[in-house]
């Protein structure tokens, strides 16, 4: 699985638009006994205040039981926002009742048929009925994407523990009521790297390894079709032959902080067969697309190339690598673990799909 979004720097940004605000009047359903008008606004961060939206997003967060961390801090707030605003490419949705900033939601253009709501967005005030301003911002950005001719939106609810269940319960409402519904499971692996001890690591006769900076995406995306096609990765496999091309473009993007010695390609002979990419973090090192042709698989040669990436990039002072992978792929995660990744958290997805609002 190639999931780094809401790692934010996982994912390159696109640009999206003017600073024109575009207001529309939304009125969600609601109870009996509620009558709210939501008032939902497309904006970016030049159109923002910033204090004022660090000062919602810190309040909301901590005054609402399932989110409230007692080591946050309005500081770690206004970084999380800095990183966006320097991006300087994300939508912004924010719910206004009565005049009063309500809640914010976060979204981004990820290839010409795609866009990705930020993890553990929708932010609501729990001053105002939170299903209903959730509601709006979710359909506003629903909304959002068909009138850009987008086919798909998706969020990646990120850093799942035990602990975090009765928030997950509350998102998993708003996104399956507005139309979003689950996708896929993740786990999210961490390899230590200070302790790695590859030893000497041997390819069979014929097989070389490369850097993979220098090689256009032309090169690389038959492997990785192939590779992915035969993967047992269901978000892959159930995604259009644009979305596939779209999301590889996105995960081999070499504008983003790529760890050049450790991003490498397996060849045979003059063919690629294998690839493994790595983007850098704050937290480290994120494999974005890791994989060996159907056709040279059961050889060791995925271990071998983990291993041989995980090497060079502890040569370079990498101390933590990251990587996600659907919970269904058994073979895949018993490599990441031979190789000394561990499972610390999980990863959730729910997707709107043009023309198949009522299932995935």
């Amino acid at each position: 699985m190639n999931i780094a979004c809401g790692l934010r720097g996982g994912l390159p940004l696109f640009p999206v638009l003017s600073s024109i605000e575009r207001l529309i009047l939304l009125k969600p359903k609601r109870s009996d006994n509620m009558n709210t008008s939501i008032e939902t606004r497309i904006q970016n961060f030049s159109n923002l205040d910033m204090k004022e939206l660090a000062s919602l997003t810190f309040d909301a967060l901590q005054k609402t039981p399932e989110s409230r961390r007692e080591d946050r801090t309005i500081k770690m707030v206004e970084e999380y926002l800095q990183e966006i605003w320097d991006y300087g490419t994300d939508v912004i949705v924010t719910a206004h009742v009565k005049g009063k900033f309500a809640g914010w939601l976060c979204f981004w253009k990820v290839s010409t048929d795609m866009m990705y709501i930020d993890s553990w967005h929708p932010i609501v005030h729990p001053e105002f009925n939170e299903d209903e301003v959730a509601s709006a911002l979710i359909q506003k950005s629903i909304e959002y994407t068909k009138n850009e001719g987008r086919k798909r939106l998706e969020v990646f609810h990120m850093g799942m523990t035990d602990d975090m269940r009765p928030r997950y319960e509350k998102y998993k409402k708003w996104y399956e009521s507005n139309g979003m519904h689950q996708g896929f499971e993740w786990a999210h692996m961490v390899a230590d790297l200070t302790t790695l001890d590859s030893g000497e690591i041997l390819l069979p006769p014929g097989f070389t390894l490369r850097p993979l900076v220098s090689v256009p995406n032309d090169e690389i995306y038959e492997c990785y079709y192939e590779t992915f096609m035969t993967s047992g990765d269901r978000r892959f496999l159930e995604q259009t032959e644009e979305q596939k091309r779209g999301n590889f473009e996105v995960f081999f993007d070499r504008s983003e902080r790529i760890e050049e010695d450790a991003s490498l390609l397996l060849y045979y002979g003059e063919r690629i067969v294998g690839f493994l990419i790595i983007i850098l973090i704050k937290k480290g090192g994120f494999i974005n697309g890791f994989g060996i042709h159907p056709d040279f698989r059961r050889r060791g040669l995925g271990r071998a190339l983990m291993l041989s990436s995980m090497q060079k990039a502890a040569e370079n002072g990498m101390k933590t690598m990251i990587l996600e992978g659907d919970i269904d792929n058994y073979r895949a995660l018993n490599l990441y673990r031979s190789v000394g990744f561990r499972k610390i958290q999980g990863s959730v997805n729910f997707v709107w799909k043009a023309g198949n609002e009522n299932g995935i």
